[in-house]
Formats: C-alpha cells, structure tokens, sequence
C-alpha cells in the first residue's frame, strides 16, 4: 500500500536542459580527451613543434623582444601539452566521466551529484596549469574555463533545492 502523504519530487524544466547541456558538453569533451590519449604520441613523434619554433624563430628578426618572449612561452606552453598528452588526456577523461555521472544524478534528481559535478569541474580548470606549469596562456585557459564553469555550478546550485 502506497504513502498518501509521500510527494514524488519532479525535476524541473531548467535542471533538465541544465543536465542535457551537461550531457552533451561532457560527453563531446569525454571523446576529445581519449582522442588526445590516442594521438598524443603522434603529435610529439613527428617533430611538428621544432618544425613550428624553427619557422618562428626565422620570421622573428625584426619583431619586439616581448612579442618574442610571448610566442616562446606560447610554443613552450604548447611542446609541454604535447609531450604530456597522455596524462593531461586521462585526467581529463577521468573528470569528464565524473562530470557525467554528477549529471546523471542530478538528472535523477540526487543532490550528491552536484558535489560530483562541482569538484570535477573545479579539478578540470588546474588539469593542464598543474603538468605544464602556471604562465600566462595557462591562466587564460583558467579564466576562460572559470566564466563557464562558474555559470553552470550557479545554475546547478539553484536547482539543488530540487534534489535529494
């Protein structure tokens, strides 16, 4: 025999979009980061970078030394993600499946899957900082990252009320 007094919590039409949007943004981020596992060695075997700082450093004669500063730390930046693809790649790919499974929670209307979602997506802005180092375009990515991240986990707090 049923509760009468029980109330069955539906979820509402925003935490629905909220999670679809999650599923999808996820998911597609999910692929690229086992892609990356999978293609990193290419990228890094094929010596495309020292083709890339060999060809700037040619073209750089009569460019400001800060402007030559910049694009150093930029190919640096960017030689170091190669080269730690693989780990980069499997920390995003663990993270990206967490956010998942927090979504699907939060779709089935469990609170713990906010704090799932919010601790993988708060992991996520330091994966790449954290291997390759702090600098200015790693920081970039942080805040570029952060406008998003912070945006989802605010409208994911207001429906938390919704969840149990």
């Amino acid at each position: 025999m049923e509760n009468p007094f029980k109330t069955e919590k539906t979820r509402p039409t925003f935490l629905t979009v909220l999670c679809i949007l999650t599923f999808i943004g996820s998911g597609l981020n999910l692929l690229s980061s086992l892609m990356s596992i999978a293609t990193s060695k290419i990228a890094t075997s094929s010596g495309f970078m020292s083709m890339i700082y060999e060809a700037m450093n040619q073209s750089m004669e009569e460019v400001p030394e800060a402007f030559v500063k910049m694009m150093d730390t930029m190919v640096e930046t960017t030689s170091k993600i190669l080269e730690n693809g693989v780990a980069i790649g499997l920390s995003n790919t663990i993270l990206f499946a967490a956010s998942l499974y927090g979504a699907i929670l939060m779709f089935n209307l469990k609170k713990m899957g906010f704090y799932i979602y919010c601790v993988a997506h708060i992991l996520l802005l330091f994966v790449v900082p954290v291997i390759v180092g702090f600098n200015v375009f790693t920081m970039l990515g942080i805040v570029g990252s952060l406008i998003f991240t912070a945006a989802f986990i605010i409208m994911y707090g207001v429906n938390v009320k919704h969840m149990h």
